[in-house]
């Protein structure tokens, strides 16, 4: 289950404020390409790496990835 102070923790930088998150796109704008591209090479390096992996960074992984699935499953 997510954990809603871990994911404060890890986010607190990530907010629409944020100049750094719009360089690459326009707040009005979709996703870049990279960001969507990046997710299997990401997904490839976890799969042959976890085993380097803390349970603070499983955990980061693991919320990431439930963030994502209930987003996508919002949508439909």
């Amino acid at each position: 289950m997510l954990d809603p102070g871990l994911e404060a923790d890890h986010t607190l930088s990530m907010t629409t404020e944020d100049p750094h998150l719009w360089r690459e796109w326009e707040q009005a704008g979709r996703l870049t390409p990279w960001l969507v591209h990046d997710l299997p090479r990401i997904a490839w390096i976890v799969e042959r790496r976890s085993s380097e992996l803390t349970e603070d960074e499983r955990q980061v992984v693991q919320d990431a990835i439930t963030r994502m699935q209930r987003a996508l499953s919002d949508r439909r």
